[in-house]
């Protein structure tokens, strides 16, 4: 991940430090048991959720939301799923979710599907070892992509699609693994390190 964070950043390699990202530190923190009494007190203990987290679209300097059916995914998933919808915190759209006074993280950790674009969520979700969809790619410009997304999940045009590759439930990719490797449960404690060697 050294290489995408210096060319973001017009730097060289080496004078990136891979802490690991701070925030990741509280997936550590989340117990397996408060997760199935999250879904229980939300009534989907017996559901597979589907968690829809797109970026959004940028039209004329003003940030829209992405255009997706849920209630129509919904309608063709059927019972046995439940679709929610987490908003980009940069939209000021009002989210009718009933599951909206929960954090990001505890959504994540219940998610049993992530579907997203471009949004950075999907790496935190990997950390959870479960399936992540894309989500009409091509409207999108690769030369916005530092990774390909093939390596992160599967790609789905249309909302037929996305709706055939959540039934499919295919196999998870090793996302964390393979880009998230130091984030370990310690990122903010290995900044702070950093930050006081700098300083001396």
């Amino acid at each position: 991940m050294k290489e995408y964070y210096a060319s973001a950043f017009n730097l060289k390699v080496e004078s990136i430090h891979a802490t690991g990202i701070p925030r990741t530190d509280l997936l550590f923190k989340i117990n397996n048991i408060d997760v199935i009494n999250l879904k229980k007190r939300y009534g989907l203990a017996d559901k597979k959720i589907v968690l829809v987290a797109l970026s959004y679209l940028e039209v004329k300097r003003k940030r829209i939301r992405r255009d997706i059916n849920l209630e129509s995914i919904q309608q063709s998933l059927g019972k046995k799923y439940f679709v929610v919808e987490r908003l980009h915190p940069t939209l000021e759209l009002h989210c009718d979710s009933p599951l909206k006074s929960l954090s990001a993280y505890q959504i994540l950790s219940m998610a049993d599907i992530l579907v997203t674009d471009t949004s950075s969520i999907l790496f935190d979700y990997s950390f959870f070892n479960r399936p992540i969809l894309f989500f009409k790619m091509q409207e999108i410009s690769r030369d916005d992509l530092y990774i390909n997304p093939t390596e992160l999940g599967y790609i789905t045009s249309n909302e037929s699609d996305l709706v055939a590759k959540i039934k499919e439930d295919p196999p998870p990719k090793r996302v964390w693994n393979n880009f998230m490797n130091n984030c370990q449960g310690n990122s903010t404690k290995n900044v702070i390190n950093l930050i006081n060697e700098i300083a001396k």
